[in-house]
């Protein structure tokens, strides 16, 4: 096999894909070197990880997956942020937000949009499903008390 740089950008984007359960996705404006080692700065003072892919690599490989409806979304190059430590997104989302443009999450095979990430304003796990609790119990009885008027 001839590898060349494309053929290696597209493994490691695939690569990147299976293996990372958690990352986000944000729109980033291209900027010379000086700007994006500030960014760079930034972003490891934040204890983010980070890999920007090749945008055509990235627009190829969503059409031929099974995200290809979530390819319409990208319009410039991309920045996958996977957390570290941080599960605070609205404070995440504050810091990162003259720099870069929240896009969607990756969580478990599914892709999130904003609009969905507007409902969570962390990602602990139990916190969630917390919520998740409450809001169907909440339902379940409310629904119970329609049934029981009904009959």
């Amino acid at each position: 096999m001839h590898f060349t740089l494309k053929n290696y950008q597209t493994l490691k984007f695939k690569n990147y894909f299976k293996n990372q359960s958690l990352f986000l996705m944000y729109h980033c404006a291209k900027s010379n070197l000086k700007d994006w080692s500030k960014t760079d700065q930034k972003l490891t003072k934040l204890e983010l990880n980070y890999y920007k892919p090749l945008n055509k690599v990235t627009l190829k490989e969503l059409k031929n997956s099974i995200y290809m409806n979530y390819s319409p979304i990208i319009n410039s190059s991309l920045l996958f942020i996977t957390l570290n430590n941080m599960h605070n997104l609205t404070k995440l989302n504050n810091n990162l937000k003259p720099l870069f443009v929240n896009v969607c999450l990756k969580l478990n095979n599914k892709l999130y949009s904003i609009q969905h990430l507007n409902k969570f304003q962390n990602l602990s796990y139990t916190n969630n499903l917390l919520k998740y609790y409450k809001g169907s119990n909440k339902f379940l009885k409310f629904n119970h008390i329609v049934t029981r008027k009904s009959k």
